[in-house]
């Protein structure tokens, strides 16, 4: 029984290594497309090759293009595999680490640029993502590989030598146009939200707690002894009073931090949800950039907006001086209500003539789509 336990035991741990490793990796040579899953015809492979190695000696800094195709991953993550073999392969050399990697898993129906450190700065992640869904994936959907990869290679070569495509440029402009746009139109409706989202349902949550308070103070009042007790007893009344005032107001208008919090949160929340669904969210320096421009806008429109909300409302006016009278008097009785500032619901916040790679090694980025 114990030798069959440990039998199951290693074979268990065995898996384990097996997987971490994931599946053994050609070796690289000469050429510069390894086609694994077989699905390019002898005239495909040799245009492709050529056209890569044409690229690297027109480059001759160093600069590595390989295409990988495989069946499958074997469930390994296409990121993690491409970047495990890019570093196993070390594309590109080593001191300027501008090696490229174009990972196709015809199976999976997915693929993955893995791009190293000295070329990311001209093939940045949105650009290969955009190679990807507007050149690549739509030639994969018609079963045309050998169209989508050349497509592919094509452009990025065409990007590396400063010869954007007219797509790529457009895309840029609308993009950027995009961000400045989307913006202050994101934080004005959030404000918006948020705003009425405090009046009307802060509302309601703080005047039931106020008159919780008030029940409190009325029903089981506190016994006072000593010379102060008439003191004592008349600052109750004053502060009973006050609260009371308060419940009169239909509306108790939002309080600037808990305004403030809820707005930049949420904007910022809203904002990353946008470029999920509208753009490649792989571009994390301009989403990180944006993110602060928003907190920015937060920064210094929320207080410009409040003051003119304050100024145009009497209200505001009236309930500040009352709940300025509150704070103050809050010690004479009890203490367990506090004027919330945020609200019930609201967040917070080597050349072709080489063999293998150059040694270069870390991909620095890089994009991936399936179809």
């Amino acid at each position: 029984m114990m030798r069959l336990v440990a039998g199951c035991l290693f074979l268990f741990f065995i898996s384990l290594f097996a997987r971490a490793d994931g599946q053994p990796l050609p070796e690289l040579k000469r050429e510069r497309v390894i086609d694994s899953a077989g699905i390019l015809t002898g005239s495909q492979f040799s245009q492709l090759n050529r056209q890569l190695s044409d690229f690297e000696q027109q480059r001759g800094d160093g600069t590595q293009f390989v295409v990988f195709i495989i069946s499958t991953t074997n469930g390994e993550d296409i990121g993690a595999f491409a970047l495990r073999t890019f570093n196993t392969w070390k594309i590109g050399k080593k001191a300027r680490n501008n090696g490229l990697l174009l990972v196709v898993s015809v199976n999976d129906r997915k693929l993955r640029f893995e791009v190293g450190y000295g070329l990311e700065s001209i093939l940045p992640d949105v650009v290969a993502g955009r190679i990807i869904r507007y050149r690549i994936t739509p030639e994969f959907k018609n079963g045309n590989y050998f169209s989508g990869i050349e497509a592919g290679v094509t452009d990025v070569i065409s990007v590396i030598n400063g010869n954007e495509s007219e797509y790529i440029k457009s895309n840029n402009r609308a993009t950027e146009e995009l961000k400045l746009k989307r913006l202050p139109v994101i934080y004005l409706f959030t404000f918006l939200i948020m705003y009425f989202w405090l009046l009307f349902s802060g509302t309601r949550s703080r005047k039931k707690q106020i008159q919780q308070e008030i029940n409190m103070l009325t029903t089981d009042p506190v016994k006072r002894k000593g010379k102060n007790k008439r003191a004592a007893e008349r600052s109750e009344r004053i502060y009973l009073k006050r609260l009371t005032a308060i419940l009169k107001h239909k509306y108790i208008y939002p309080r600037f931090p808990g305004l403030f919090i809820s707005v930049m949160f949420y904007s910022v929340i809203i904002f990353l949800v946008t470029r999920l669904v509208i753009e490649d969210a792989s571009d994390t320096d301009a989403v990180f950039m944006s993110s602060m421009i928003l907190v920015v806008i937060n920064v210094f429109a929320s207080p410009v907006i409040f003051l003119f909300l304050h100024a145009l409302i009497p209200g505001y006016r009236i309930q500040n001086t009352e709940m300025q009278k509150i704070y103050g008097d809050s010690n004479a009785g009890s203490t367990s209500f506090s004027y919330s500032s945020g609200s019930s619901g609201s967040g917070s916040g080597g050349s072709s003539s080489s063999s293998g790679g150059g040694g270069g090694s870390s991909g620095g980025g890089g994009a991936s789509g399936s179809w």
